[in-house]
């Protein structure tokens, strides 16, 4: 790899330089200014995974959907930022990423700048680049909201300076379709669902349309913005008889909890410190309720399928389920991040209760995955899962199952 004159001599140029020359990672996503400058090189191909992202602030706008989405979903993270330069690097075990990126020191403040412009299309033009967009309607009808169609099918509201949700569902329509092709062939009229971490109803709206009116959804959602926002869908798509809104978190025990969501990401709320001096982060109180006490509340006679996606609180969320489980053994949608033994052990005792875990992939196939493959260093820092009873394997039609992973 040979750097160009475009950068050679820039003071800013050079600590990135280093950085790439000193990180033991076979591809690097470089962004079209950073490409321009940067002879001999070919560019990752984005169907793998880039373990650098070199990227010129100039080009926030213009990253690749696989390039943004990762950052958004922290699977790449801050490595080095500077006024011009921002490196991001996939997020590996602390043991592992010791030994393939370089310890550097940065600004922290430096990162501001770049989340203010990948974020500042979507928050300040939404109305400019929706008329530009002439595939779906939307509008934004004031008080931060923008009214969309999702999924060519149900109406939604999302908000306008939210990162993390919003663009995708405004401008392509849908979100995690993978996930949503997989469940759409399992989930079955009558069915109780429970949708925990619940945002706009991305989740909660086709798992209505699914159960039919004789079924029933429960929807928490901890953010009382985006759980106002999730009624005002339901209601709008004529769901109400059907689905009820907790604008709770779902945790091992009662409590009030102090919640945190940084600024511009909405799909980031959980109750964790993000650090300070790096972020813009607000900061709410949430009240807490476990599975098992609104199945008693609720007098619920079956319980189907329980999808959970709460930034890392799973664990404890399940542990708060463990006499539905064992009562109804519902099928189980979990988002898993490694590296943590909270989620091995969860994974752990499911399997003890007869569960088989599948990875869902990408190609819309579910995985076999045994707990060795994840104990052993599985590649994927997050991934999403379907858990199924023994005795229920029968609801998974036999064409969603291929080899184990």
């Amino acid at each position: 790899m040979i750097f160009g004159k475009e950068f050679k001599t820039d003071q800013y140029w050079k600590p990135i330089q280093g950085i790439v020359k000193a990180s033991k990672v076979k591809s690097v996503y470089f962004s079209p200014t950073v490409l321009r400058a940067v002879k001999g090189y070919t560019l990752t191909d984005l169907s793998s995974f880039p373990g650098l992202a070199v990227i010129h602030k100039d080009d926030a706008h213009q990253l690749p959907f696989e390039i943004r989405e990762s950052i958004i979903k922290r699977k790449l993270v801050p490595l080095y930022a500077n006024p011009v330069f921002v490196v991001f690097k996939r997020k590996y075990p602390k043991l592992i990423d010791m030994f393939i990126y370089p310890k550097v020191r940065y600004d922290p403040g430096h990162l501001n700048s770049f989340w203010e412009r990948i974020s500042q299309p979507q928050h300040e033009h939404v109305v400019s680049v929706l008329e530009r967009n002439q595939c779906k309607p939307a509008v934004y009808v004031g008080n931060n909201m923008v009214l969309t169609v999702y999924r060519k099918k149900y109406k939604m509201y999302v908000r306008g300076d939210d990162i993390s949700l919003s663009p995708h569902i405004i401008i392509d329509g849908e979100w995690e379709s993978w996930i949503f092709e997989v469940l759409s062939k399992i989930v079955q009229p009558g069915w109780v669902i429970f949708d925990v971490g619940a945002h706009f109803g991305d989740y909660t709206l086709p798992f209505a349309d699914w159960v039919k009116e004789e079924g029933r959804v429960f929807s928490f959602e901890a953010n009382p913005l985006s759980a106002q926002l999730l009624s005002f869908n339901i209601d709008i798509n004529g769901y109400s008889s059907r689905v009820k809104v907790f604008q709770l978190a779902v945790w091992d025990k009662k409590e009030t909890l102090e919640f945190a969501e940084i600024k511009w990401w909405t799909g980031s709320s959980k109750a964790a410190d993000f650090g300070t001096g790096t972020l813009d982060v607000k900061k709410f109180t949430v009240n807490t309720i476990t599975v098992d006490e609104i199945v008693e509340e609720e007098g619920l006679e079956r319980l189907d399928l329980i999808k959970m996606d709460i930034e890392g609180a799973e664990p404890r969320a399940i542990n708060g389920a463990s006499k539905t489980i064992t009562r109804f053994l519902p099928l189980l949608v979990l988002e898993i991040g490694i590296g943590r033994e909270s989620m091995l052990d969860m994974l752990r005792s499911l399997v003890e209760r007869g569960y088989q875990i599948y990875l869902i992939g990408e190609n819309r196939k579910l995985h076999p995955l045994a707990l060795k493959v994840i104990d052993k260093g599985f590649t994927r820092e997050i991934f999403d899962v379907l858990c199924v009873p023994k005795q229920k394997i029968d609801l998974v039609p036999k064409d969603l199952i291929l080899e184990s992973y």
